[in-house]
């Protein structure tokens, strides 16, 4: 465990900006005047308070600038509507795009914010009409406007989530056509992939197995990163402030960075391969 001194900051992101992206980025910055790999995800990919992030430990093994251009809370469409985030992910030999859920994104029941994808902003009049029991007037964050609506109604929630995940899917297709490199598809999370979902809310969110097998042929190819053993809930390695002790339950831990650069790295040079043999 990492505790810092009472009253310090915790961990140094080293906040960086990129060109015309919109937005602050993990750092220290990295070159993108020449060769490099681009890092698309959430908080686990941004690797809050990890030390040596996923991206960072390829970096070392690989040979190449990896660019973390992870932001918290969003969801493919925040990613398309940033013409400068898409540029940047456009010039890497390679992009691997850690799976978003499929909450945190407009839909024929609510839209959401174009950049913290997280927030809802409208509800549509479909939604009262599946839901009349809910209040939804003083609810601004799709997780809790979810929770709600589960409880309420489980049945037609799971209506609700099968639209959601059709959503995601078109969605996630849109982000992979407009990136003209390789991308690997990264699920990086506390367990596998289920047929359905082990907890609606547990990361990232409504995702089943059959969706994200859909998109693999999108992509050049899905890489798993699961860690085991009881990994999920250790903080070793961590570094944080007692302020910010109870926010370690909501990130994965060091374990997972490190089998995530494991499982990537061997793709990773595959691609890089290639693409030097096409060179």
């Amino acid at each position: 465990m990492g505790f810092e001194p009472e009253g310090t900051a915790g961990l140094d992101y080293f906040p960086c900006r990129y060109g015309a992206a919109q937005g602050l980025f993990r750092g220290p910055g990295r070159s993108v005047t020449g060769a490099y790999l681009a890092f698309l995800g959430g908080i686990n990919t941004f690797g809050r308070f990890i030390p040596q992030p996923y991206p960072a430990l390829l970096e070392s093994r690989l040979g190449l600038p990896c660019v973390n251009l992870a932001r918290a809370q969003a969801g493919p469409e925040a990613l398309l509507a940033d013409p400068g985030l898409m540029r940047l992910a456009a010039g890497a030999r390679a992009v691997v795009l850690e799976l978003p859920g499929a909450a945190n994104l407009s839909n024929r029941f609510y839209d959401v914010h174009p950049r913290r994808n997280d927030r809802v902003v409208r509800v549509h009049p479909l939604l009262r009409r599946l839901f009349p029991e809910v209040d939804v007037a003083e609810i601004h964050f799709t997780g809790h406007l979810l929770g709600r609506l589960r409880a309420a109604a489980p049945e037609r929630f799971d209506h609700l989530a099968e639209a959601l995940r059709s959503v995601w899917c078109a969605r996630m297709e849109a982000l992979l056509r407009a990136l003209p490199g390789p991308v690997l598809l990264l699920w990086l999370a506390d367990h596998a992939p289920c047929a359905q979902p082990v907890e609606w809310a547990r990361a990232p969110a409504l995702l089943t197995r059959a969706v994200i097998e859909a998109l693999e042929p999108h992509a050049a190819g899905l890489i798993r990163a699961v860690p085991g053993g009881g990994a999920a809930a250790d903080t070793a390695g961590m570094v944080f402030s007692r302020s910010e002790a109870a926010l370690t339950a909501h990130v994965l831990p060091v374990a997972a960075h490190q089998e995530a650069a494991r499982q990537l790295e061997a793709p990773l040079r595959r691609l890089l391969s290639a693409d030097r043999l096409r060179a």
